[in-house]
């Protein structure tokens, strides 16, 4: 067959042999549904001298299907059909169909049947992803007896599907690599993503994304020392093909020397409880909130002090039982503890009336003792405190190798990230950048100590109403979240390419996190009362999170604003809906161990 192409798009050329029954065989076809199967006759033909029999038995509508994926049939090709009713035939109609790669059917219109006589219908296959079967439905009303089918022929299709080819698998480390791959779209729009997984089973995917050409993704929480097979996997409406199976084997070592912490691949799913609670509140001193919050599988939970601790101010301040109280209760809900270092808030911004201090971020550390691994040195400073990247280095930033230094003199070791800044966008990444190029720096004037360099690097990503008053404008700002983070990733991995620790890529070991989301930054808004929006919002965020490489994730919040929209409880710890889609994503991830 000769296919030209206009403009990208496949035209009609010529038409396939299609199907005749003259060598007496069924020619693969079969029943699709229904009685009785079809049959090689004589008794009617079109052309040459035979034609298949299609038995119907009064009040029914069986179907019949040709094999699978019959050569040269394809989106827009036009299927003709020609269908004989015997004389005695009475209220007698044919639909024509394909089968998906779901086994669904599409059908075409009715044609009433002639008695009598042949009857041509026609059919243009429709956009259907993975065409199984061509077949035809048969109709009676109380009718019994034989109709006779001849001749199906089809023209070429007007829309083909991409041509793919999986490629090279790159930069394959411990738990991460990165797959490629090319498509030739055929002038169609076309998404892509990779199947992957440790057999061709291919139990894993990656988000499908718009593609054109060269295509990559790249994979994280791989186990180490594990061969996995990956292809390339893209659709546009002319059809869904893969690429060949590729392997690669990831490095048989652990990239990461802090320990298994960093190798965990189920810290997305965790939440916050800070907001004004000094103790922690109601998700952990009301029961039913911690048995939801322990239903959820929330695995990590973050918390800050709002006051200065007695020890340093002995009035308008946090109390040591109070503050021992909010990190006991995280852990007992199996949760490990993420804490925020002051400055926190606009009253704990330098100068005001709770001015953060070395000594407060000492006393935090302190106390804590090994409770605690994880903290975040600042929360928002670029939105509380006006801090640009390079201040937020200067002020702050300077205090984490003094405190991490700090914290093995008391027998533990710590880990610190941040900045928590307000806003994943371009000028947050700019700032950002200048953050993580000035760490790079001291790292290396401070005799590669690597005490400078953070171990995580987080944002904060809410929806305004400009964002979530449609899903498509909420997938569209979530979609560029997921940019940001691979800019990111990329900037982290250039940046730091060529240093390592303990013998061990640095680049690989600065992990991204997004520390408070949510769908909204009103707390009165109403739109988190319909679960169909707070399902699609919950898979949109975490399916940007797994598929980006974020490590760790805190959705803002448990139930620290009396039920309002922030929260994923009620006041009284029963669930909300933006709960139970949480909870329906975190309690199937099988990472979620």
């Amino acid at each position: 067959m000769l296919l030209t192409a206009t403009g990208g798009r496949a035209v009609q050329a010529a038409t396939d042999p299609g199907y005749d029954w003259d060598d007496g065989t069924l020619q693969g076809w079969s029943l699709d549904w229904g009685d009785a199967a079809p049959v090689n006759s004589t008794t009617a033909a079109r052309s040459g001298d035979r034609s298949l029999a299609l038995p119907v038995e009064g009040d029914e509508y069986p179907g019949f299907q040709s094999p699978a994926k019959p050569a040269g049939l394809g989106v827009g090709s036009v299927v003709t059909y020609y269908v004989y009713a015997p004389r005695n035939a009475r209220t007698l109609e044919v639909k024509p169909y394909v089968t998906d790669d779901a086994f669904l059917e599409h059908f075409g219109d009715k044609v009433d049947l002639r008695p009598g006589e042949w009857t041509t219908v026609t059919f243009t296959v429709p956009s259907v992803p993975n065409i199984h079967h061509l077949g035809i439905e048969v109709d009676s009303a109380s009718w019994s007896g034989r109709v006779y089918l001849d001749d199906v022929q089809w023209t070429a299709p007007t829309e083909l599907p991409p041509v793919v080819t999986t490629g090279p698998a790159r930069e394959v480390r411990s738990t991460t690599a990165v797959v490629t791959g090319t498509v030739d779209p055929r002038g169609l729009a076309t998404t892509c993503h990779f199947d992957y997984g440790t057999s061709r089973r291919y139990s894993a995917a990656t988000p499908d994304a718009a593609a054109t050409a060269d295509v990559s993704a790249k994979l994280t929480g791989l186990k180490a020392g594990t061969t996995y097979h990956y292809r390339l996997n893209c659709q546009n409406s002319g059809g869904r093909l893969t690429g060949a199976d590729a392997t690669f084997t990831t490095a048989t070592k652990a990239t990461d020397p802090r320990g298994a912490l960093f190798e965990a691949q189920n810290l997305i799913y965790g939440s916050h409880i800070g907001a004004w609670d000094m103790d922690g509140g109601t998700a952990i001193s009301n029961a039913t909130a911690g048995a939801n919050v322990m239903a959820a599988k929330i695995r990590v939970i973050k918390w800050q002090m709002w006051k200065p601790p007695c020890e340093l101010r002995p009035t308008d301040c946090q109390t040591e039982a109070q503050f021992n109280t909010a990190i006991d209760g995280i852990r007992r809900l199996g949760a490990e503890p993420l804490i925020g270092l002051p400055p926190i808030w606009d009253q704990q911004c330098a100068t005001a009336p709770d001015a953060w201090s070395l000594a407060w971020q000492q006393w935090i550390i302190r106390t804590a003792g090994s409770r605690v691994r994880l903290y975040e040195l600042g929360n928002e400073p670029d939105h509380y405190c006006n801090m640009t990247g390079q201040r937020y280095h200067d002020e702050l930033w300077v205090n984490a190798p003094v405190l991490k230094a700090y914290a093995r003199t008391l027998g533990h070791q710590i880990f610190i990230g941040g900045p928590g800044v307000a806003n994943t966008d371009a000028s947050t990444l700019a700032n950002v950048e200048t953050w993580l190029a000035a760490t790079k720096a001291d790292y290396l004037a401070n005799g590669q100590n690597r005490d400078w360099i953070p171990d995580f690097v987080s944002t904060h990503t809410y929806l305004t109403s400009a964002e979530n008053d449609t899903q498509a404008h909420a997938q569209a700002r979530i979609d560029a979240w997921g940019a940001f983070y691979d800019q990111l990733g990329a900037f982290i991995a250039t940046t730091f390419a060529g240093l390592t620790d303990e013998g061990f890529p640095i680049a690989d070991q600065v992990k991204l996190a997004d520390t408070e989301w949510n769908d909204t930054i009103d707390i009165d808004w109403q739109g988190n009362e319909d679960g169909a929006w707070t399902d699609f919002y919950i898979n949109a965020m975490f399916a940007m999170l797994r598929g980006h490489g974020v490590w760790l994730s805190n959705q803002s919040t448990i139930a620290s604003h009396n039920g309002g929209s922030f929260d994923l409880l009620l006041p009284d710890g029963n669930a909300k809906l933006l709960y139970e889609s949480y909870r329906t994503v975190s309690t199937s991830d099988p990472r979620n161990d």
